[in-house]
C-alpha cells in the first residue's frame, strides 16, 4: 500500500512541473511578443566609405507612431551636418514590404558619437517576421558629400538581406559647393 502513495506523489509532482513549465513559457512568449510590438532590431548595412556608423538602431512603436533611434559615429575629421538615412522592410519571402527615407540634421564633430531619433511614417504595421535594414545613403557636411546611388544602394541591401552575393555599392565623394563658403574677391588689389 505504501508504493502507490510514492509513485501517486510523484506522478502530481511531475504535472505540477510540467504545467509551472508550460504556463511559463506561456507568459515568456506573451511577454516576447509584446515587447517586440514596442521595440524592433535594426541591422545596420554599414558602407565602409560612408564616414558616418551607424549603432544600436531600433524601432520603437509608441501608439501608432513609430520612432527610429540610434547611435551615430563620425569616423571622418569634417564636421557632419546633415544625414540621409535609408530603411528597408522585408517579408520572410525576401520580398520589400516597405522603403523610408529619413533626413535628419545633426552637429557631429570629427570623430564623437550622437544619439538621433526620429518619428518615421509607417503607414503598415511592422509585424514580427521582417526583417529592417537601415544604411546611410547620404552624408553633408560643410566641405563635403558622400552620397551612393539609391538604386545601387536598394539592390545591395536587397541582395543582403536574402543572403545573395552583391558588390559593395560605390561611394561618390563631392565637394559641397553649396555649404562652402568662397572665398571674397577684393576689387583692391
Amino acid at each position: 500500500m505504501h508504493k502507490p502513495s510514492i509513485m501517486k506523489k510523484f506522478i502530481i509532482s511531475v504535472t505540477v512541473q510540467i504545467v509551472v513549465a508550460c504556463l511559463a513559457a506561456g507568459i515568456h512568449h506573451s511577454w516576447a511578443a509584446d515587447l517586440h510590438d514596442e521595440h524592433s532590431p535594426i541591422h545596420p548595412f554599414i558602407v565602409e566609405e560612408m564616414p558616418v556608423r551607424i549603432d544600436a538602431a531600433v524601432l520603437t512603436k509608441s501608439g501608432n507612431k513609430y520612432s527610429l533611434n540610434c547611435s551615430v559615429t563620425n569616423l571622418s575629421d569634417e564636421q557632419i551636418t546633415g544625414l540621409r538615412l535609408l530603411l528597408i522592410s522585408f517579408d520572410v519571402e525576401g520580398k520589400s514590404r516597405y522603403t523610408i527615407y529619413q533626413t535628419s540634421k545633426v552637429e557631429l564633430a570629427g570623430h564623437t558619437s550622437q544619439d538621433i531619433s526620429a518619428v518615421l511614417q509607417i503607414k503598415k504595421q511592422v509585424r514580427d517576421d521582417e526583417r529592417l535594414i537601415l544604411s546611410m545613403q547620404q552624408v553633408i557636411g560643410p566641405q563635403s558629400i558622400w552620397h551612393i546611388d539609391n538604386a545601387t544602394l536598394k539592390a545591395a541591401i536587397k541582395s543582403y538581406a536574402i543572403g545573395d552575393q552583391f558588390s559593395w555599392p560605390k561611394v561618390q565623394h563631392l565637394h559641397n559647393l553649396i555649404d562652402t563658403p568662397f572665398p571674397r574677391i577684393s576689387d583692391k588689389p
